[in-house]
């Protein structure tokens, strides 16, 4: 491991990305919130923190995941713009009684009550639920906040039009409830991806703190420590701790892309790192070893750097 992130390395670009997702959320966070996006600030230092420590474990877990949103969502609480944010819609209604500019129907208001109690009571069960297992198996924070606000707006229709069969008048019916109620989860949408969820994403941290060019190209839930690489037609088989990976690419290309990680070639087609290599036994006419249950050969080309490393590793002083 070359080592962790400077507090300098992780800075406002890090954490805000960019294109179109990133430009939206600058916007957002100067107009309508104070920017929570901070990697220097105290819960954005406690997210890296976890994020280092399932990164040294082997990656994160759901339960990392939840505890860095839990962070995440009470420190967008402790903002009282932030929570202003929530309540614009009930503003904006609000505003248009109080004018007399136009009335607001009924429907409106019990959608808004509705749909913001609702939101209150099933976000943290259903961010626990959903977006915390997505983002430990590191799907994009739009696709797994979009799932979430989701479920949680199917959630309060079926609760809705079940109220309504209930108590008719006090509960609106499904086609003027359904509307109001669709452009008021939009906002909650707006709210949740941009200001309360976690969009300082492991995917995006951790991957400054591989090892090699090569891991920064395999999913981030397949970055563990290199094991052994194998040539495959025109792909390359990475074998880390954390799994296998295919890339397209020529093998001589991927030993270019190992950087500073220690191992050797020990055939045409296969790599292997240096604390996976053992002792190689004769297997008929052939000289091969077992790598993490793998059967490798070792071409005569090889074998003796083989052999030299092996016995100069048995010499080396035992720490």
């Amino acid at each position: 491991m070359t080592g962790h992130p400077s507090e300098s390395s992780t800075n406002d670009r890090a954490a805000e990305g960019g294109g179109a997702v990133a430009s939206i959320r600058r916007w957002s966070s100067r107009i309508l919130v104070a920017d929570p996006n901070r990697l220097g600030t105290a819960a954005g230092q406690d997210v890296i923190d976890i994020y280092r420590k399932a990164y040294v474990n082997g990656g994160l877990t759901t339960a990392d995941a939840r505890r860095a949103q839990l962070i995440w969502f009470l420190s967008f609480l402790r903002g009282l713009p932030a929570l202003l944010m929530i309540l614009l819609p009930a503003t904006v209604l609000l505003a248009l009684e109080l004018t007399g500019f136009t009335p607001v129907p009924r429907e409106f208001w019990s959608a808004l009550l509705f749909s913001t109690a609702g939101d209150v009571l099933l976000s943290p069960i259903l961010y626990s639920l959903i977006a915390a297992p997505l983002h430990a198996r590191g799907v994009p924070l739009p696709l797994r906040s979009a799932l979430a606000v989701a479920a949680m707006t199917a959630i309060l229709i079926g609760a809705h039009q079940g109220l309504h069969l209930l108590f008719p008048w006090l509960f609106t019916s499904f086609g003027t409830y359904v509307p109001p109620l669709l452009v008021f989860q939009l906002v909650v949408l707006f709210v949740y991806l941009f200001e309360v969820d976690v969009h300082i994403d492991y995917a995006r941290v951790t991957s400054r703190w591989t090892d090699t060019p090569l891991q920064r190209m395999l999913p981030y839930d397949k970055r563990g420590k290199l094991i052994f690489l194998r040539a495959s037609d025109h792909y390359v088989i990475v074998r880390t701790t954390k799994g296998e990976h295919e890339l397209r690419m020529r093998f001589a290309d991927a030993l270019e892309r190992i950087g500073t990680a220690r191992g050797l070639q020990v055939h045409r087609s296969f790599w292997v790192a240096q604390d996976y290599l053992t002792t190689p036994r004769k297997e008929g006419r052939r000289m091969v070893m077992r790598v993490d249950g793998v059967i490798i050969p070792i071409s005569a080309t090889y074998r003796d750097d083989v052999v030299r490393h092996l016995d100069l590793a048995e010499q080396a002083p035992k720490a």
